[in-house]
């Protein structure tokens, strides 16, 4: 989980020294202090979506299978020919079930006996990134 976390916030870190240019959607619920360039930046480069009628939802909580998709997104991760992590909550038919076995074989998260997909982590941190 730790390593997880150390990478979220590397990939935030990399994103805040990015070029303040980029436009992408516009979501109505952003404002000018939810990191506008940032969310605009990672739509952009189509690692994050939002939801439907122009929401990014930017103080929800984001899963543990939603941080899997972007983690995938934003490093490449192939996944056609994934190792089955095995995690009992997580079958093969899962929607995100071939980007959450992604980041387990790349050592992302643990090996567990569950990997609790639809567990909350806040988008802010938590204060890990200084660690």
């Amino acid at each position: 989980m730790k390593n997880i976390l150390k990478l979220v916030c590397l990939i935030l870190i990399t994103i805040g020294i990015l070029p303040k240019e980029v436009q992408a959607a516009n979501f109505i619920d952003l404002t000018d202090d939810t990191l506008t360039t940032e969310i605009h930046y990672l739509v952009e480069q189509d690692i994050a979506k939002g939801y439907s009628n122009n929401l990014f939802k930017p103080n929800d909580y984001i899963t543990k299978a939603q941080v899997a998709v972007m983690l995938t997104r934003a490093l490449g991760l192939n996944t056609i020919h994934v190792q089955n992590p095995n995690y009992q909550d997580v079958t093969t038919t899962h929607k995100f079930y071939k980007e959450i076995a992604a980041v387990q074989n790349k050592g992302i998260f643990d090996t567990a006996h569950k990997f609790q997909p639809d567990a909350p982590l806040t988008r802010g941190g938590n204060g890990d990134c200084a660690k």
